[in-house]
């Protein structure tokens, strides 16, 4: 057990709110302190949702669980297809998919967690198998965030609003008792050569070179747009490839917009529906920064310390972008 647990994180002045909401709200402060462990932790289990946006986010968490368990074991589950980066992520032990479907599915996952003897489980997604896989663990602390529809199974919550951030996910970890020490969470990241390989080669196909962005789309399933939200057009992309190389990524072809793009000055490589996590993450790498509206590679960018503009933050995006990137 990590004899350094956190103290008690000062509370902050509650803005006035109904008696209901003062209730609910002090129940929730209430969990979120840390946790006094009464016995050695010596194997962890993490839950991740199948967003890559949010398996990075929860990265400075993992490196924090590591810090402060260093003898525990520590076992990841999420979706197969971001497996990979969980796997050469080197905070956590083990890294095991997540099956996709409903409860019957979850079945032979939640037999073998039952057996594992798990001290600790703490679930970054609110989704309700997560929190039901968690649950099988048997874990006498089950941290996750609220709200949820299954939260009666938390032992131990965290109030979230919006997609994971890596504060909201360090919030979490540090309510089990873990510090964070202050170690890099990308040293802990070491994509396969192959991955890096096969980004060079895609980059030299196209002929690029060096000075590329990586632009992200929305993804298809989320494309509807908030109100006053601008979308990532044809301009935007004949704007900065007018300075810079770009290679698109995201799950589907971004043809429909490049067809309205006329002839530019540098590259555009679209490489949607083509890369896999751990070929995109090491693009992500290389790159000069990342603009779009995708979670995902807009959390590599911020990962790997690379500029990083959000479409929907800034009026004039590709502008500001330009002058981020240092045009």
């Amino acid at each position: 057990m990590a004899s350094d647990s956190s103290a008690p994180l000062k509370s902050r002045p509650a803005p006035l709110c109904s008696s209901g909401e003062a209730v609910a709200r002090g129940r929730v402060a209430k969990l979120s302190l840390p946790v006094a462990m009464a016995t050695p932790v010596l194997r962890i289990a993490t839950f991740h949702s199948s967003s890559l946006g949010s398996l990075v986010a929860s990265f400075p968490a993992l490196v924090s669980l590591r810090e402060s368990f260093p003898g525990a074991r520590i076992c990841g589950f999420v979706s197969a297809p971001l497996l990979p980066l969980l796997r050469n992520f080197g905070a956590i032990d083990e890294a095991q998919p997540r099956p996709r479907g409903g409860l019957s599915s979850q079945a032979a996952l939640m037999a073998r967690l039952h057996g594992a003897d798990y001290d600790l489980a703490l679930s970054f997604s609110q989704g309700s198998n997560a929190l039901l896989l968690m649950l099988a663990t048997a874990a006498p602390i089950r941290a996750g965030f609220v709200p949820c529809h299954m939260d009666a199974l938390l032992t131990h919550k965290i109030k979230k609003d919006g997609p994971l951030r890596p504060v909201t996910a360090l919030e979490l970890a540090r309510g089990v008792g873990a510090t964070s020490r202050g170690h890099n969470p990308r040293d802990f990241l070491h994509l396969p050569l192959e991955s890096t390989a096969r980004a060079q080669k895609w980059l030299q196909t196209a002929g690029i070179e060096r000075d590329y962005l990586i632009v992200a789309p929305r993804e298809p399933r989320r494309a509807a747009r908030k109100d006053g939200e601008i979308p990532l057009d044809a301009a935007m992309l004949s704007a900065l490839a007018a300075r810079f190389a770009l290679v698109i990524v995201g799950l589907k072809s971004a043809a429909p917009i490049l067809s309205d793009v006329g002839p530019t000055a540098h590259p555009i490589l679209d490489l949607s529906g083509k890369t896999d996590v751990s070929t995109l993450a090491a693009l992500c790498e290389g790159a000069r920064g990342v603009f779009g509206a995708a979670r995902g590679p807009l959390e590599l960018g911020r990962l790997f310390e690379k500029p990083v503009v959000a479409v929907g933050e800034h009026p004039d995006a590709a502008q500001y972008a330009l002058q981020t990137f240092g045009f």
